[in-house]
């Protein structure tokens, strides 16, 4: 080798050429793959055959199969916190109705499009329980922070149950992704299909209404 050449990548490690956030394309593609198919039926080759890019880059960001999943379960819920922080902010407004109008407009604007971080979740209930439950726990205190929304602004009628309140807004979001399969055989269609998004929106608007405050 001469003075002036380049020394040889090493294997499995990005090329200083490769401006792409590499570890991002592989989390996103363990999310897509393991919330599809589950975590036993794919593999590392899987994940990198979807990213583009080599096993060895696995090994490089990540290290095993296991350690790819636990990346990819804290890649989930910082993903769910963000989608659920832009869902809350600057919602300036005292009307309780309005609040519900926007918080719902602003779900599925929002978190439709990374509805694969829920199908995730259902994979964890499967194939592992125990990180499941601290995920939901998770999911739970993200959504009371939307019915604590609700409370600060005097909007929650008085005799409203927050917990159960929570978790019919829990309720509500995961069980189109746990009866995904049911759903389309009994209405014939996805139920992330838009008119199918939009109908479910506006039941779900009418159920949360129920809870505020009457207007005097």
């Amino acid at each position: 080798m001469t003075s002036g050449s380049a020394s040889p990548a090493r294997k499995g490690r990005p090329t200083k050429s490769d401006d792409r956030d590499v570890k991002g394309d592989l989390l996103s593609a363990a999310v897509d793959l393991f919330s599809d198919k589950g975590f036993s039926k794919v593999s590392i080759k899987d994940v990198t055959d979807r990213a583009g890019g080599s096993i060895g880059l696995v090994r490089h960001y990540f290290g095993s199969k296991d350690d790819l999943i636990a990346a990819t379960n804290d890649y989930v819920l910082t993903q769910l916190r963000e989608a659920f922080d832009a869902i809350g902010a600057n919602l300036d407004t005292m009307d309780g109705a309005a609040l519900i109008d926007r918080l719902q407009e602003r779900t599925v604007n929002i978190l439709a499009p990374r509805v694969s971080l829920l199908f995730y979740l259902r994979q964890l209930v499967s194939e592992d329980p125990t990180i499941a439950n601290d995920m939901f726990k998770a999911y739970f205190q993200m959504l009371q922070g939307h019915i604590n929304r609700l409370e600060a602004v005097g909007a929650l009628a008085g005799d409203v149950n927050k917990v159960w309140l929570t978790f019919q807004l829990m309720f509500v979001q995961l069980g189109p992704v746990f009866l995904a399969e049911q759903i389309e055989a009994v209405i014939g269609q996805s139920a992330y299909e838009p008119d199918v998004v939009e109908a479910r929106g506006r039941e779900a608007i009418r159920l949360f209404k129920a809870a505020l405050k009457p207007k005097p």
